[in-house]
């Protein structure tokens, strides 16, 4: 999420990423709030302001989101979340997290269910479909009278 709200305001990919790496170490190294305020305005410049604003209010979130985004194992992951469950302020963004996950969940299996409905529907109608040529086509075709043929 990070770097695509940079990459709004900043052409290069690479120069995005760098520059998302350096305000995640802003939002985790800051000492206190006016610090972190004041380094994030020095990095992005005063007209990044509303952005700014943004990151200085969902501060704990946009950090521990990314940093529990990036674990490599699930190991780096127990960490961080052990981490977040001894800071109150921190644990209920992890239950936000696994309530999201949880609702992520159903919606995923609902969205799979239809689309299983979705393809069996499409199946039924093409065979339907095809059905009904088939008995169009049959119905198109024309009588020959035999007799009329028939050499005299």
């Amino acid at each position: 999420w990070l770097q695509r709200e940079i990459k709004k305001f900043m052409n290069d990919p690479l120069a995005s990423q760098k520059k998302a790496d350096e305000i995640l170490e802003i939002l985790k190294s800051a000492s206190d709030d006016r610090d972190c305020e004041n380094k994030l305005v020095l990095q992005l410049g005063m007209d990044q302001f509303s952005f700014i604003k943004l990151l200085f209010k969902n501060r704990w979130t946009v950090l521990y989101c990314t940093l529990l985004a990036k674990a490599e194992t699930q190991e780096d992951r127990a960490v961080l979340e052990e981490e977040m469950k001894s800071d109150p302020s921190k644990a209920i963004i992890l239950k936000a997290l696994s309530e999201v996950e949880d609702e992520d969940l159903v919606q995923e299996e609902r969205a799979r269910k239809a689309a299983v409905r979705k393809t069996k529907m499409e199946t039924d109608l093409t065979t339907e479909d095809a059905e009904q040529l088939e008995k169009k086509a049959m119905g198109i075709r024309k009588v020959l009278d035999l007799e009329d043929l028939a050499f005299a």
